[in-house]
């Protein structure tokens, strides 16, 4: 079935019970509400520039970055409005959250630093707080938490490698070459799954 869009969508995001979705559009500045329920959606403009990546922490609350700001905006899909605005040092593209969606990693725009918040879910709506501010000195494209929350894998456009490191310990623990010999032949992505065998 098809759902009628004003904007190109860059991220489009389906929370848990599959009545609400939210979608950013970078290029023209917008952020869309969809009601699944009735092919309807909510047009939010010139609120957030440049809306890069969204991640939803429940059924109900999402968060956008945007990457011309230092800023990441809590979005009440239900209200449909902007609940919250969270300050960060740099602006972000990429927003990465743990499978226990207690931990938001924020992964800055053309930097090698990273920012982690924890989320506090017994709030409503819940709370973000930074912990702290992670400098890698090499440029970190994407990441993804481990089953276990506690171990992130970044991808590095710089180095060409892919690395997991312990958030608890904040050590490196394990590295890999990805390849490529000039930036545009790099790895932008990178995804975690596990595999069971009989």
């Amino acid at each position: 079935e098809r759902i009628p869009s004003p904007k190109p969508i860059a991220k489009f995001q389906v929370n848990d019970s599959k009545e609400l979705a939210v979608g950013v559009s970078p290029e023209t500045d917008a952020l869309l509400i969809f009601d699944l329920m009735t092919n309807s959606h909510v047009l939010i403009t010139d609120k957030i520039s440049s809306p890069k990546d969204v991640v939803l922490l429940d059924d109900r609350y999402a968060l956008v970055c945007s990457q011309d700001e230092g800023k990441i905006y809590q979005v009440d899909l239900i209200e449909k409005q902007i609940a919250a605005e969270i300050t960060d040092d740099f602006p972000s593209m990429r927003l990465v959250l743990s499978p226990d969606r207690r931990t938001v990693v924020a992964i800055h725009k053309m930097s090698s630093t990273i920012s982690v918040f924890n989320v506090n879910r017994h709030e409503s709506p819940p709370q973000l707080k930074k912990t702290r501010t992670l400098d890698f000195q090499e440029r970190i494209e994407d990441a993804v938490f481990g089953e276990d929350n506690d171990h992130l894998f970044l991808l590095s456009s710089s180095k060409y490698r892919l690395f997991g490191f312990n958030l608890m310990t904040e050590e490196v623990i394990w590295s890999m070459r990805t390849g490529g010999v000039r930036p545009k032949s790099g790895f932008k992505q990178v995804l975690f799954t596990t595999l069971s065998y009989r």
